[in-house]
């Protein structure tokens, strides 16, 4: 039986199997996941986008509405905290999408590094399975002489 050697841990070929098969498992729905965090990524892109654009055009026509020069300082302080409660909204919204779109980042970059191992892994399991084939076909061409020596 043979036992492989990784990272000082002894793995039986069992147990070699079930991990590969886990990962194949695994790293067959990655690029579904993948594309999804994409696309959530770009959405949110599109929206912090939109975000800063609004805000830009909220700036640019930051003046006073028409008729206020009559307005009495009442009205416009009232107008001023609808305005920066406003900007308040704005700057938390903006920074959930920011914390958003750093967890998408941190899940792609996961993803990326999952499949990386995933490729190492196949790698090595196909180095240790290669002398095994070859050491079972030099071993039937030994039985296969063995029994046309013998006349069987």
């Amino acid at each position: 039986m043979y036992v492989y050697q990784t990272d000082d841990v002894a793995l039986q070929p069992a147990t070699c199997q079930a991990f590969t098969h886990c990962a194949a498992t695994d790293c067959h729905h990655r690029p579904q996941h993948r594309s999804r965090l994409a696309a959530d990524l770009s959405h949110l892109r599109q929206l912090l986008h939109q975000e800063k654009q609004a805000c830009a055009a909220a700036l640019d026509g930051a003046g006073l509405p028409p008729g206020t020069g009559a307005a009495s300082r009442e009205q416009l302080l009232e107008t001023l905290r609808c305005a920066v409660a406003a900007r308040e909204r704005e700057r938390t919204r903006n920074a959930e999408l920011v914390h958003r779109l750093q967890s998408l980042h941190a899940e792609q970059v996961d993803v990326l590094d999952l499949q990386q191992r995933y490729a190492v892994l196949q790698e090595a399991h196909y180095q240790q399975v290669l002398p095994v084939s070859l050491f079972n076909s030099c071993l039937m061409q030994f039985f296969c002489d063995c029994l046309h020596l013998k006349g069987l």
